[in-house]
């Protein structure tokens, strides 16, 4: 229910760039034929009917989704508008206000949306019941009337004639109405029946109905009523002379009504606009040919300008959501097992987050380019976001059509890695603005280079590694030494209060033979080790303790020697 709302809300929110072009150029156009109005409210409604649109290099629309259907579980809610200064005055009151709180069951937005939603459902029903209720009111009134020929009805009952009916509009008089006069609105009342405006304004009530909570909607429901009298008006007096079109008016101001709200039936004679209707009537000009075709081609601009969506720029998505083809196979395998590093919103650049575990020991996460890099310790963002390899995020940057100088590096200090100072162990001796920037030099190198790259780093995982019924955050470190291949493997017990507050229990380092590693759960729940080795063969190793000491093992048979096994007394 909220997601179609939200779906609904965006296209009021498009459309609204639309009714608000269509307002203006009434004004421009007021010596142009009604029935162009009539014609820019249909487009209006065509974009508040059809749940999708095309994309065009003409699109006038800022924002095809003003709020992303995703807002409910982003952890940094926020809208895009396609207006800076709107996303600049309101993102940073979503932020503080919405952010949803780790330790907290309960997400602020997704209750504001869920109560947002009954209240629209609500005003819907209420309109729609209003709508019912006012038609079978009236047809009940209507109906002891006598039928006079065709589809034309007299009623003592009612004191304006009107249309009445969808499928079989009926024409209703006043039984008391001049002869004269009821020449005049049978006249005018056929001019609806043939136009179809006894189908068209009840669909544009049923959009009202849906689309109520947006002001624009109103006016545009308002004026879109105003401009279907006045189309039938220029349509029955255009062949008319001063007199008839005086003898028109004269019985436009005789049938007259005030009505107090707004309704989708009936099609009253005299329900809208009287004295402005009177006024065009006995100004009336046929309009020029010159006037027609420039309506028509700003009919044209306004449907192709705000009709179509704008075309998603290739720096705003990865290829494989728009062509799949296009995507490798390591590219797809990378995007099924961390698909939040995908489909970024690139427009403005994009964060590359850097987290050093040792000397030779790095990771990685992709992130939409922020001002306000995301570099707290405490920072919730960075913990939920996966950590990848060098190789992993090389080719996750490649899925990207974006230039390399919009690619920011920026090195992070995770709390489980505060014992190693960031840069320091790379380039002693310089000041701290020197090794930053050499660091981030050997980072870009790392990921740009067109040189085969193979660097040390680690991934980690949340699981309970000595099957302690407590989770662990555990990191598989490793990083090429000499002639062997060694890894770490550490792990830190998480506090039920967050991952920051932390203790360490296990830190140990174990050569082993060249492999390419990282963490697998299998379908039977348990996490391993897996291994590539040089030739390309996949190992498994299973992680178990005996006596208190870590066994990495293939098959039961111990893949290495540990030469360092350390294991902290708890807190």
């Amino acid at each position: 229910m909220e997601n179609i709302f939200l779906h609904l809300f965006n296209l009021s929110v498009t459309a609204s760039y639309m009714i608000l072009a269509v307002i203006v150029l009434r004004f421009v156009l007021a010596k142009a034929p009604k029935w162009v109005n009539c014609l820019l409210w249909a487009i209006v409604g065509l974009r508040l009917l059809v749940p999708f649109s095309i994309e065009s290099i003409f699109s006038l629309v800022p924002s095809p989704e003003p709020i992303p259907s995703d807002i409910m579980i982003s952890p940094e809610p926020q809208i895009n508008t396609g207006i800076p200064a709107i996303n600049n005055t309101f993102n940073p009151i979503i932020a503080d206000t919405l952010t949803p709180d780790p330790t907290s069951s309960a997400n602020p937005l997704q209750i504001l949306l869920f109560v947002v939603s009954i209240i629209w459902i609500a005003g819907v029903a209420t309109i729609l019941l209003w709508g019912l209720i006012s038609y079978l009111r009236l047809k009940k009134r209507v109906a002891p009337s006598i039928h006079f020929k065709d589809n034309i009805y007299y009623c003592d009952d009612i004191d304006t004639p009107f249309v009445l009916g969808i499928f079989r509009p009926r024409i209703y008089l006043p039984s008391n109405i001049d002869g004269e006069v009821a020449h005049q609105v049978i006249a005018h009342e056929k001019a609806h029946v043939a136009r179809l405006d006894h189908i068209f304004k009840p669909l544009g009530y049923l959009l009202l109905s849906v689309y109520w909570f947006s002001p624009l909607v109103w006016i545009a429901y308002i004026l879109f009523c105003r401009d279907v009298e006045g189309a039938c008006d220029e349509r029955v007096i255009r062949d008319m002379c001063t007199d008839e079109r005086q003898k028109y008016s004269a019985a436009l101001l005789s049938c007259s009504v005030s009505r107090a709200g707004i309704n989708a039936c009936p099609l009253a004679f005299g329900e809208v606009g009287v004295k402005s209707r009177v006024k065009s009537i006995l100004s009336y000009k046929k309009p020029a040919f010159w006037l027609i075709v420039a309506a028509v081609v700003a009919s044209v601009a306004i449907a192709v300008g705000f009709l179509t969506n704008p075309i998603d720029k290739p720096t705003m998505t990865v290829y494989g959501e728009t062509d799949p083809d296009k995507l490798n196979a390591a590219q797809i395998a990378l995007m099924e097992r961390y698909p939040e590093l995908f489909g970024l919103n690139a427009t403005n650049g994009l964060d590359v987050y850097v987290c050093q575990y040792g000397e030779n020991s790095y990771s990685f996460t992709l992130l939409e380019h922020s001002e306000t890099p995301h570099i707290a310790i405490n920072d919730t963002t960075l913990h939920r976001k996966s950590f990848v390899t060098i190789s992993a995020m090389r080719v996750i940057l490649e899925s990207y059509d974006i230039p390399e100088d919009q690619i920011n590096i920026i090195p992070w200090q995770d709390p489980l890695s505060s014992y190693i100072g960031p840069y320091w162990i790379i380039f002693k001796g310089e000041s701290p603005e020197e090794k930053q920037a050499n660091y981030k030099k050997m980072i870009r190198e790392m990921l740009f280079s067109d040189e085969p790259f193979v660097r040390p780093t680690y991934m980690s995982m949340q699981f309970d590694i000595d099957s302690d019924g407590n989770t662990e955050f555990c990191i598989l470190g490793f990083g090429m030494t000499t002639d062997r291949f060694s890894f770490t493997l550490s792990a830190a017990e998480i506090t039920p209060n967050t991952v920051s507050s932390w203790r360490q229990e296990y830190d140990y380092i174990i050569y082993s033979d060249v492999y390419t590693l990282s963490f697998v759960k299998g379908e039977d729940g348990v996490v391993r080790i897996q291994g590539i080795d040089l030739d390309d063969k996949t190992h498994l190793f299973d992680i178990s303790f005996v006596d208190g000491n870590l066994s990495i093992s293939e098959n039961g048979v111990s893949i290495g020697e540990i030469i360092s096994c350390k294991t902290y007394p708890a807190q």
